[in-house]
């Protein structure tokens, strides 16, 4: 009898661990997923011009290997994406600012530097408008976007950057020509074209 009661008391101590440690796990996990994202939009800035000699060798192939594209016709862009957001990528190349984004799913978020260099990375980007297409290229499918808004935020706002219930999405990011704020473009998916 002895025995039962302490198997019993120890299981609700068990439990009641969980139901405090599951909260403080769940808070601090959020916690690491915004300073991920508050860290990839403040690397976002105005951009430093590379050598392209020195551009990480595993970069140039993740770049040649091409499995994601952006293309925005009316400011010409045709850019690849990279799968992760930080200095190094952006220098480079447009970069995902999400892990483990699935294109036509979500709100698929693309970070790149406004650069100084006409037609580089979202140099051009301030340029679009609400009405045009934004398309994303993955394989043999073309996720086409219809710009929806443009606005500017603080580099502290990554809430543009959270799914929205049943809604596909698409958030590119560039900072404003002072660097101090972020230009946001967003366009909800329209179409999706195989081959």
């Amino acid at each position: 009898m002895k025995r039962i009661k302490l198997t019993i008391g120890i299981l609700f101590i068990l439990i009641g661990l969980s139901f405090i440690g599951y909260p403080l796990y769940y808070q601090w996990s959020q916690s690491q997923e915004i300073d991920e994202l508050t860290s990839a939009i403040h690397a976002i800035s105005t951009g430093e011009e590379f050598d392209n000699a020195t551009v990480a060798p595993e970069l140039k192939e993740e770049i040649e290997k091409g499995v994601l594209h952006l293309k925005i016709p009316t400011i010409d862009l045709h850019q690849p994406i990279l799968s992760k957001t930080n200095k190094n990528t952006l220098n480079v190349a447009l970069t995902q600012i999400k892990p483990n984004q699935t294109p036509g799913k979500g709100n698929f978020t693309i970070a790149g530097h406004r650069s100084l260099k006409d037609g580089r990375h979202f140099n051009r980007l301030p340029n679009v408008q609400k009405g045009e297409t934004v398309i994303l290229v993955d394989d043999n499918t073309k996720y086409h976007y219809k710009i929806t808004k443009i606005f500017e935020v603080e580099p502290e706002e990554t809430d543009v950057l959270t799914d929205v219930k049943e809604k596909q999405l698409i958030t590119l990011v560039t900072c404003t020509a002072t660097g101090r704020d972020r230009i946001i473009v967003q366009g909800e998916l329209v179409e999706t074209k195989e081959g």
